[in-house]
């Protein structure tokens, strides 16, 4: 996808629609957000059209990137070692190394890299009442939604459950209440590429067959949280 795009944009495609190319033709950027091809198209534009050198860089970039957010973070925090202790190691931990060499999941390999700085923003205007930050909020998690739909809405649910019991324990009802609305908003805003993107797919099933397709895909609580079973 990423060598598809570079090619259409030298063609002056900014965003093709359909190509031939695979199975009997599919439409690349239906279903999957294009913005981390953008990205790769530009590594690849820089890497002089070589996509494994782009690759390569890609990797580069989640590393030095992702492990600044948790440089800010530590800084923030009064533990400036602790957070490039964890900067160094964000992108050593098993299951990013599995992503980024194992499966290749350019997409979940992005969102690697952006995950501290939205945590870093959530910190500083729950925690330290930093208003600006909530516009940064809103905008690092609108280019989330753009990179996975899914992983955003998964980081939407744990960030409200975690802003949920902040609140009580905390009484910072509003700020609380005020992230969780921001972090909402962005999925408004993409909307717009959103519905039509999923048109057809799981947008048109009936709940019968959604409800068959979330249970498929589930698994006993006790089977999810059970970390040994990624050892077996």
């Amino acid at each position: 996808k990423s060598n598809l795009l570079y090619h259409e944009i030298l063609k002056g495609n900014w965003y093709p629609l359909y190509t031939e190319y695979w199975y009997n033709g599919l439409q690349p950027f239906r279903c999957m957000p294009p913005m981390t091809y953008y990205v790769m198209a530009f590594l690849q534009f820089i890497a002089g059209g070589d996509v494994m050198n782009a690759y390569l860089g890609f990797i580069w970039l989640s590393c030095s990137v992702g492990g600044i957010g948790w440089l800010l973070l530590g800084r923030k925090l009064g533990r400036p070692v602790l957070g490039a202790f964890f900067g160094l190691m964000w992108f050593f931990f098993p299951d990013n190394l599995r992503v980024f060499f194992g499966e290749g999941n350019l997409p979940r390999m992005l969102i690697t890299m952006l995950l501290p700085y939205l945590i870093y923003c959530l910190w500083e205007y729950t925690a330290y009442r930093q208003r600006k930050k909530i516009i940064a909020l809103v905008l690092l998690m609108l280019v989330i939604i753009f990179v996975h739909l899914i992983i955003a809405a998964m980081i939407l649910i744990t960030s409200a459950l975690f802003l949920m019991i902040y609140a009580v324990a905390n009484k910072r009802f509003k700020e609380s209440s005020l992230a969780i609305l921001g972090m909402l908003i962005p999925f408004a805003m993409a909307g717009i590429w959103v519905y039509p993107s999923l048109s057809g797919g799981l947008v048109s099933l009936a709940s019968d067959g959604l409800s068959s397709l979330t249970a498929s895909l589930s698994l006993k609580l006790s089977v999810s949280l059970n970390p040994l079973i990624r050892l077996e």
